[in-house]
C-alpha cells in the first residue's frame, strides 16, 4: 500500500444482485455490486433524517465469482477497499470518476443463508432489504 492510497470501509446491504462479467482476453471475472448504508442523524432543527450512502464496488477473480454466487439483493456485507480515480475526457470536458475496488469482503449472512441464496441462483427474490432508490 502506498502512502497516497485512499482506503474506504463500508458495512451495508446489497441494493441488487451482484452483476458478473468476464473481461479481457484472459476472461477475468469481474463483479460489480451496489452497497448501501443507512445512517440516522438529526438535521439543524433536531428532526431525525436518514442519510443513505451508495457505493458501487468492483471485485476481481475468484473473489468476484464467489460474490456473484453467494450474495444477492439485501445481503449484508463488510467491505474494505481502495478508491481510484478514472478521470476521462468527454466532449472536451473532464469527467471526474471514482472507482471503488474491493480488497477484503466479509459476508455477514449465516453460511446457511448464503448457501440457500446460492441454491436459488444468487437472488433473494422480494425478501431482500437493499433496494432503497
Amino acid at each position: 500500500m502506498s502512502l497516497s492510497e485512499v482506503r474506504v470501509d463500508q458495512i451495508g446491504n446489497l441494493a441488487a444482485a451482484p452483476e458478473m462479467s468476464y473481461v479481457g482476453a484472459e476472461r477475468t471475472p469481474r463483479t460489480t455490486m451496489l452497497v448501501i448504508t443507512n445512517k440516522k442523524i438529526k438535521d439543524k432543527d433536531d428532526n431525525p433524517v436518514e442519510r443513505v450512502t451508495r457505493i458501487r464496488w468492483t471485485l476481481w477473480g475468484p473473489q468476484a465469482e464467489n460474490a456473484a454466487k453467494y450474495l444477492g439483493k439485501g445481503s449484508p456485507v463488510a467491505i474494505s477497499g481502495r478508491v481510484e480515480n478514472n478521470d476521462y475526457e468527454k466532449n472536451g470536458e473532464t469527467v471526474y470518476d471514482m472507482q471503488f475496488t474491493v480488497a477484503d469482503i466479509k459476508y455477514l449472512d449465516s453460511k446457511a443463508a448464503a448457501e440457500a441464496r446460492a441454491a436459488r441462483g444468487g437472488t433473494d427474490g422480494d425478501g431482500g432489504t437493499g433496494d432503497q432508490s
